[in-house]
């Protein structure tokens, strides 16, 4: 708390939730052409349950604090509120097992990298199934990853061999999620990475990328149409 605020001098406290502050802050900028963040969409939240006790005939002055130009990507992204249980979402929920189901059979296995392995034998199994980044997985849990762009550009200014092992060439993990879980938007979680490792009791047990969500949404939208893998 700053020295400068004497609570002598406040009568209430209101407590708003986060849910709260930032779907006010929305529809101050969608009914009132007001563009303002969290604490403003906090304040105006608050001084209305105020203005519900004092009645009609009294009028309020709230300060605005904040700008929502910081927001931007967050509080007015729809898909920030709905990641963040903060906006319900129309889309269906798409079961992981589905996806995997909807996987062509030659891919249903796990494909994956040991730190141990050499450089040149992950790129083997990348270029013979045509993917661009596979996850490292030591004892059933994941360690990291390698990337296509990532190698090319390591070999290129001469980083990195071919006979090195993967370990030493590691990128970040690759996102994860439940084999039981259902995704409201796959290909948020799947945008940066274009892959996520499958996770059932801690351990890696499959991958799926942007175009196994894509063999899903053919299968169900047009059933008995064979899809390209």
């Amino acid at each position: 708390m700053p020295s400068s605020l004497d609570l002598k001098l406040v009568d209430e406290v209101i407590v708003v939730s986060d849910k709260d502050a930032f779907l006010t802050a929305r529809k101050l900028a969608r009914e009132e052409g007001i563009f303002a963040g969290g604490s403003s969409g906090a304040a105006v939240f608050a001084a209305k349950q105020v203005a519900e006790r004092l009645g009609p005939d009294r009028t309020i002055v709230v300060i605005l604090p904040d700008t929502g130009r910081n927001y931007l990507n967050r509080i007015y992204s729809d898909e920030w509120m709905i990641e963040n249980g903060y906006l319900e979402s129309e889309e269906e929920q798409i079961p992981v097992r589905d996806i995997i189901s909807a996987k062509p059979r030659r891919v249903h296995s796990l494909m994956a990298a040991r730190p141990e392995d050499r450089l040149y034998e992950a790129l083997a199994v990348m270029q013979e199934n045509g993917i661009s980044q596979l996850p490292v997985v030591e004892g059933g849990v994941q360690v990291g990853s390698i990337r296509e762009l990532t190698i090319m550009n390591k070999l290129a200014r001469h980083e990195a061999s071919l006979g090195q092992k993967v370990r030493e060439v590691l990128d970040d993990p690759l996102p994860s999620v439940n084999v039981k879980d259902s995704i409201l938007n796959p290909f948020t979680l799947l945008k940066d990475k274009n892959a996520a490792v499958v996770v059932d009791n801690g351990r890696v047990v499959d991958i799926i990328t942007s175009t196994d969500v894509i063999n899903y949404f053919v299968k169900e939208k047009l059933p008995g149409q064979k899809v390209m893998a």
